[in-house]
């Protein structure tokens, strides 16, 4: 595993380092987290990748899923990609 600690206002072009399996991202309101995110998945996607977003809020988890493409948990058994992307959950 391979922790990155940045000190500066945004986070920018962050580059994950080569193989990295699991990315945890913990930053500040306003940072760009979602803008870098679905960079991320976007590449994962186009690589056939899956994705795990996981939130702390309900309609954070439902909105940043539907922004990258990915199900949320509860549109598993009717979404016409199924399992092909990815899923998104909430956890509290």
């Amino acid at each position: 595993m391979t922790a990155i600690a940045l000190n500066q206002r945004f986070l920018g072009q962050l580059l994950v380092p080569e193989g990295e399996k699991l990315i945890i991202l913990k930053a500040p309101k306003g940072t760009g987290k979602t803008e870098w995110l679905a960079t991320e998945v976007a590449k994962a996607h186009d690589q056939e990748r899956r994705v795990l977003i996981i939130t702390h809020r309900i309609q954070l988890g439902g909105a940043l899923c539907n922004r990258f493409g990915v199900n949320y948990v509860t549109e598993v058994h009717t979404s016409e990609t199924g399992t092909l992307l990815g899923y998104g959950v909430c956890v509290d």
